[in-house]
């Protein structure tokens, strides 16, 4: 992608040329928060995420995949990926089990791809 910022501090991100959806282990292995990198994927109508795992008290990503899942993702998790496609997420109402910034903002990010209202 291109990133512009101009004299006045406008930031300007240019992702048309993205041709990837995936987020490999050898790149996030240091993130305990990589699997906020599913949220954004839905622009392919896909999601491959390598699991949290290369650091200590990581937190659970069953709220995300509940979360994408009731928005109509099939989600499987296979070989230290979760791997999620859909057609299109669909909005929805979501009530997550509990407080979750990192859990919150990925389905935020996920449901403004998403059709309909969430």
């Amino acid at each position: 992608m291109t990133v512009t910022i101009d004299e006045r501090m406008r930031i300007e991100v240019d992702s048309s040329t993205i041709r990837e959806y995936f987020a490999p282990y050898d790149l996030v292995k240091t993130m305990r928060a990589s699997i906020s990198c599913s949220g954004p994927c839905w622009r392919a109508s896909r999601a491959d995420v390598s699991l949290p795992g290369a650091v200590r008290s990581v937190p659970p990503v069953n709220i995300h995949v509940a979360g994408l899942q009731a928005m109509g993702a099939d989600i499987h998790i296979e070989g230290g990926y979760i791997r999620a496609r859909a057609k299109r997420l669909q909005g929805t109402r979501l009530v997550l089990d509990t407080v979750t910034v990192t859990g919150t903002e990925n389905l935020m990010m996920a449901a403004t791809l998403a059709e309909g209202e969430t």
